[in-house]
């Protein structure tokens, strides 16, 4: 009976036109029949893990969220101490603010259920022989919204073809500056993935002109079991976390204490073929990070995942009923992301299994 429509990113002006197209004429009426809000925060919980620990979502302030970035500061130094003679100048222009911040641009993130109305009219004369499947297949659909969102999180990349995506952590990361490590545990004297982990939280911790600190780990299935095999599982289950309300995760002493481990199934490690595999770590100040939201239009003021009603009608005739799941917003690296980190380790061939993201069902 239902037809779902590819679900992903679409263009935030197409939806928005969408909307209110639909809401001001009479041939399609555009209305929140029931609020969803407890079903999709159920769901959310079981289904995400990092999308729960963003804990800063805010309604965006425009729709290309950019910010002042104050990375100069004046100079001081010693000077005469007799008449000051030499005493460090500063011109306002060193010191200015910088502006050139490119900005993350707010996307939509969308897909539908179509319910044919004799079908769903010849269903429920049936008595619903299958169960409710409209209530199915929008529970479905939030799920799928949960996972997307998640994986986009991680993954999403606003230079793919259409330019729908936001961009993720992996493209947040800066490209210079010292936030991409490498280490390799099959070269002759082979490193300790623990120790190379410590020394990159201990590297943002005491960069004076930063000072960050590193909050969490996030890796593959198969990343982490090359720390479990390093420190044996014994130790690293000995450090419990709880991230999310009941979620446990183990964690690694560092530099900068107890830094839990997150396992997930939206990143990628790198499969080598015949040749060495890497294994990727990613190193967050998570406080960092923030989703940057807007309100979609005739919804609730909520920054989570939405679900709305809409009605086709011809001549007064209800044919087709749509229901559709939608999130405004895009993820923000505060200072550029001078937060965020990633540690490339090499691994013997084999050791990967989570190489390519894939349309989830």
């Amino acid at each position: 009976m239902p037809t779902t429509t590819p679900f992903g990113f679409q263009e935030p002006q197409l939806t928005e036109e969408f909307l209110v197209q639909a809401e001001a004429t009479n041939i399609g009426g555009f209305t929140v029949n029931q609020n969803f809000a407890p079903e999709v925060e159920d769901i959310l919980r079981d289904e995400t893990v990092l999308w729960q620990m963003l804990i800063n979502k805010k309604p965006a302030p425009a729709a290309t969220v950019k910010k002042i970035w104050k990375n100069a500061r004046p100079v001081v130094g010693f000077t005469n101490r007799s008449n000051l003679a030499g005493a460090l100048a500063n011109s306002h222009a060193a010191t200015a603010n910088d502006l050139s911040d490119p900005g993350q641009e707010v996307k939509a993130l969308a897909g539908t259920i179509e319910f044919e109305h004799f079908a769903r009219s010849m269903a429920d004369q049936q008595g619903r022989p299958f169960g409710d499947e409209v209530a199915e297949e929008t529970a479905e659909l939030i799920v799928n919204c949960g996972r997307f969102l998640e994986m986009s999180l991680f993954a999403g990349d606003a230079s793919a073809p259409g330019g729908l995506e936001f961009n993720g952590i992996d493209r947040l990361i800066p490209a210079t500056g010292g936030h991409i490590h490498t280490s390799s545990i099959v070269s002759p004297e082979p490193d300790s993935i623990v120790s190379k982990i410590n020394e990159v939280c201990l590297r943002a911790s005491t960069d004076r002109n930063r000072l960050r600190k590193i909050s969490h780990i996030f890796c593959t299935g198969s990343s982490a079991l090359k720390i479990r095999d390093e420190v044996g599982q014994a130790v690293l289950y000995q450090n419990l976390r709880e991230i999310v309300a009941g979620y446990e995760v183990p964690g690694i002493v560092t530099a900068n204490g107890i830094i839990p481990i997150i396992t997930t199934p939206y990143l990628n490690d790198i499969d080598g073929g015949v040749g060495e595999d890497i294994c990727r770590y990613y190193l967050l100040d998570l406080s960092t990070l923030e989703w940057n939201g807007v309100y979609p239009f005739g919804g609730l003021k909520s920054l989570e995942p939405q679900i709305f009603d809409i009605s086709n009608t011809i001549n007064g005739l209800p044919l087709v009923q749509k229901r559709m799941v939608l999130i405004y917003g895009c993820l923000y690296a505060k200072n550029r992301g001078e937060g965020l980190y990633r540690l490339d380790v090499t691994v013997p061939s084999g050791s990967v299994w989570n190489t390519a993201q894939e349309v989830l069902i």
